[in-house]
């Protein structure tokens, strides 16, 4: 008897440590997981189905290249005339459902949590990269991409990802982020390379890629078919990514409209460095000629201006200038832009692309003005 109890114990420690060995298989992280987060309710939502099969074909090239990492795929997607939906691409390219939703508006900062808080929660990973897909308008309020000069109310300021006629706020995208999640954020997204951006996401991730101007349709979606392995890799993937980017752009011809890009890699904890001499050495009381430096929109409204040419205009002596240089170099440490943007559709020559942007007050924006006032940036730098 004594014998058999023997047996049973190594029998049933045996079976202990294959379930624990299993368990412990199962809940290892992933090493790196890509969360897309497409705001399509809108405009771009015809968009939002090429953009998901370029993805899934993308990853699908991706995993059989890296067979023995452990690669994953989560798209959170919302279109104009369906539920909206948490999905993950398997590795050969097939989508699996995870949930359904009620209709919701995915510009909402508590939407835009609770997807990233499921998927932290659903797939743990050693580090995960966030991928936007919608419209957005840099720090500007909501609806003032299109009529700065509008009588303003109270409303939050909002800058990113579009649902119907709602925009969620930059302050609420930023606070929505989980603590020490995301290792980079690439913004599918126009106008989102501005320093009051870089600033309001500083603690929330290391790099950001975004243009500092629009993102012409298409956007990336052929570029996720051939080059979305870089958003798998280390942080200088992201710079792989926009460099693909631009390449592709850059082989149209120099007068087609099609040649327009405006890419940088931003290096978020050099921010406060910049910022700091922002506000010690630029010269607030120096006039600006809005006419003079490198603007980034088309149109009458000049509201976004290259934040290099700014504010060495603000400053007196060649010292001071190659300082600044350095800082934005730190800041920025890849960028790449084509000669003209959008040539012939009422674009602009591209002369000057530090790889970030900056508002400069106007007279004949006053809401504008205000509104910059309670910016972070604004705040930090009294500029």
């Amino acid at each position: 008897m004594p014998h058999v109890n023997r047996i049973a114990v190594v029998v049933v420690a045996l079976l202990v440590c294959s379930c624990t060995a299993r368990t412990e298989l199962e809940r290892r992280p992933d090493d790196r997981t890509l969360v897309v987060y497409m705001g399509g309710d809108n405009s771009l939502s015809a968009e939002c189905d090429a953009k998901l099969a370029a993805l899934r074909e993308g990853f699908a090239t991706v995993c059989a290249a890296s067979a023995s990492a452990r690669l994953r795929m989560v798209v959170y997607r919302d279109m104009r005339a369906f539920a909206p939906s948490l999905c993950e691409v398997a590795p050969d390219g097939g989508l699996r459902p995870i949930e359904s939703y009620q209709e919701e508006n995915s510009a909402s900062p508590e939407v835009f949590g609770r997807v990233l808080r499921r998927v932290r929660s659903l797939f743990p990973a050693r580090s995960y990269t966030l991928l936007v897909f919608s419209h957005a308008s840099g720090w500007l309020p909501e609806g003032r991409l299109a009529a700065p000069v509008a009588p303003g109310d109270e409303a939050p300021t909002r800058s990113i990802v579009a649902d119907g006629a709602s925009e969620m706020e930059l302050a609420g995208f930023a606070a929505a982020i989980p603590e020490d999640m995301f290792d980079g954020i690439v913004f599918e997204a126009c106008f989102m390379a501005g320093i009051e951006v870089a600033w309001e996401l500083r603690d929330k991730c290391d790099y950001l890629l975004a243009s500092s101007a629009e993102i012409v349709s298409p956007g990336f979606t052929e570029h996720y078919r051939s080059s979305l392995g870089h958003l798998f890799g280390p942080p200088s993937g992201l710079a792989a990514f926009g460099q693909a980017v631009v390449d592709a752009l850059s082989a149209y011809p120099a007068t087609d409209w099609r040649r327009s890009a405006t890419y940088s890699l931003i290096s978020t904890p050099a921010i406060a460095p910049l910022a700091e001499f922002v506000r010690t050495r630029c010269d607030p009381t120096i006039a600006l000629s809005v006419f003079d430096v490198q603007r980034f929109d088309r149109g009458a409204h000049r509201l976004f201006f290259d934040m290099g040419d700014c504010c060495s205009r603000l400053l007196d002596g060649e010292a001071d200038r190659a300082e600044l240089r350095d800082l934005i170099a730190a800041a920025v440490p890849w960028k790449a832009a084509t000669g003209n943007f959008l040539h012939g559709q009422g674009g602009f020559t591209v002369e000057h692309h530090s790889g970030l942007t900056v508002y400069i007050r106007q007279p004949a924006y006053p809401y504008l003005n205000m509104r910059y006032d309670n910016l972070g940036w604004a705040k930090a730098t009294g500029k």
